[in-house]
């Protein structure tokens, strides 16, 4: 069986721009039907953490913090997002207040945009 080294499984776990939006398109159509919500958090980030080693990074610390179903992704150049099936706003915002808390993370992190599917809701906070 293929064994991932820890530095390929780190860089998979942000998806790139691209399939990140896909795959909040799936979780989209898994709503249509099932009629759960999600979530989506949108970090913008400061320019350091633009750089793919503190980006990275903070990849690594943020995947310890959730759970397998949740997925990161860069959301564009300036924004790390993650999506959060089966979470309502309440749930998203307890998330980001915790790794916006965390000083590894909150140091790279400007302010942060909410999203919640089918209840198209955004509220901002810094």
């Amino acid at each position: 069986m293929f064994k991932k080294t820890e530095k390929t499984a780190l860089i998979e776990r942000i998806y790139p721009s691209q399939s990140f939006q896909y795959l909040i398109d799936l979780e989209r159509g898994r709503v249509n039907r099932d009629g759960h919500e999600f979530s989506v958090v949108l970090f913008r980030i400061t320019d350091k953490a633009k750089s793919e080693k503190i980006l990275n990074r903070m990849g690594r610390m943020i995947s310890k913090r959730i759970r397998k179903i949740d997925q990161m992704g860069r959301y564009d150049e300036n924004h790390l997002g993650l999506l959060l099936p089966y979470t309502s706003l309440r749930g998203a915002r307890k998330i980001a207040k915790k790794l916006c808390s965390d000083q590894n993370i909150g140091m790279f992190i400007m302010d942060c945009d909410f999203y919640v599917y089918p209840e198209i809701a955004k509220k901002r906070t810094t």
